[in-house]
């Protein structure tokens, strides 16, 4: 299978390694884990168990704020804890432990109480940290307080919290403007041209072909849908011998499947399968 290839400063072993969040949410996304900080507060069970899920993925750096030592009781339930771990900081010795799954990541332990934390800013905003994990040690004033603490400096809150079967996530992040456009029932849309482009998009059509071997995966992936339609009508109409402007006017079928549903979607993993991709 080939390896996804990304722009940007990662390694090439880093990125063969973490080829598979690569495909799962893309070379940007994953630069930002790369480059992401989080901070925990409270070195719970699950705490740990929530920044295991960001270190093995590629998470960059990551900070564990607690002033208690291991117990037995940790011992039962914090699965990175060992016997010879008794008596040390938690903060120290989870954070030594989850930086071991994944040497890129940099892990941290503070030996501190985090109570003076919640109403320090600078704090966070100096280690560039954009996600506070808020364990189970801390109770309803300390979130209210974090809350205003960090309300409006771009660092989201979730608070996770874990008693037996049950739990609770507490999600607090600010503001986020998503733009759907929902056009008019009476605006009727004919033609997006992609089936019948105009020259200038038939053009920018020609310049990029799903089946060129020389496209990065990246490039593949960010093709526009209506150039890909485009191509895949074209091999559709070729393999059925249609006029250049034919479509399907009716269910018609292509080895037993819908024409109009078939024809992209066979196109694409033909293509796919040329390139190594699966």
């Amino acid at each position: 299978m080939a390896t996804a290839t990304v722009d940007s400063d990662m390694p090439t072993y880093e990125q063969a390694r973490m080829d598979r969040s690569l495909r799962l949410w893309g070379a940007e996304a994953q630069q930002l884990l790369r480059d992401g900080h989080v901070c925990l507060l409270g070195a719970t069970s699950t705490g740990c168990e929530i920044l295991k899920n960001l270190v093995l993925p590629g998470l960059g750096h990551f900070t564990i704020v607690d002033p208690k030592p291991v117990t037995k009781r940790d011992l039962g339930n914090n699965f990175f804890l060992e016997q010879s771990d008794l008596g040390a900081n938690r903060a120290v010795v989870n954070a030594r432990v989850l930086a071991e799954l994944n040497p890129a990541s940099k892990g941290y332990g503070v030996a501190e109480s985090f109570g003076p934390l919640l109403t320090n800013s600078s704090w966070f905003e100096e280690r560039k940290v954009r996600l506070v994990i808020a364990s189970g040690e801390l109770n309803t004033n300390d979130l209210v307080q974090l809350g205003k603490t960090l309300q409006g400096k771009d660092i989201s809150i979730v608070h996770a919290k874990v008693t037996g079967q049950i739990g609770i996530i507490r999600v607090q992040a600010d503001d986020q403007y998503i733009v759907h456009a929902v056009p008019s029932k009476d605006l009727v849309v004919e033609d997006f041209r992609a089936l019948t482009p105009f020259p200038a998009l038939k053009a920018f059509i020609e310049r990029y072909n799903p089946q060129d071997p020389t496209l990065t995966v990246k490039e593949y992936a960010h093709l526009p849908w209506f150039v890909v339609i485009n191509w895949a009508a074209r091999a559709w109409r070729a393999e059925k011998g249609y006029a250049a402007d034919r479509m399907p006017q009716k269910y018609e079928r292509v080895e037993g499947a819908p024409a109009v549903h078939s024809f992209v979607g066979a196109h694409l993993l033909q293509v796919r399968r040329g390139r190594g991709r699966r």
